[in-house]
């Protein structure tokens, strides 16, 4: 019942996301170091839930990962600017928001 509401959100997220993103009109490098992350997420997801194709994917991030960690960069929100700042905080909040609204949902049918 709920559904096309948490998609319409995800959609508009991503949206900000990528109007944020490509505003700039620079090349932004590979956030390898976020792969990895991503890769070692993805891989109890995918065992836990017997979804193999998290699980090929998980460790697909993590090697690549793993293969560029001479790239990783330490995230710092000190180079920011005051704008960007407040774009990171607001995108934070929105995500953080959805995920409660899923939690609360998934309780409201439990």
């Amino acid at each position: 019942m709920h559904l096309p509401w948490i998609v319409f959100g995800l959609l508009i997220l991503g949206l900000l996301v990528v109007i944020f993103v490509y505003r700039k009109n620079k090349k932004i490098p590979t956030n390898y170091r976020a792969w990895f992350i991503i890769g070692i997420t993805w891989i109890p997801l995918g065992i836990a839930t017997k979804n193999y194709a998290f699980l090929a994917i998980g460790v697909v991030f993590m090697v690549l990962g793993l293969k560029h960690r001479d790239k990783w960069k330490e995230t710092s929100w000190s180079g920011l600017s005051p704008a960007e700042k407040n774009v990171k905080i607001a995108l934070i909040s929105v995500g953080l928001l959805l995920l409660l609204a899923g939690l609360w949902m998934v309780y409201k049918s439990a």
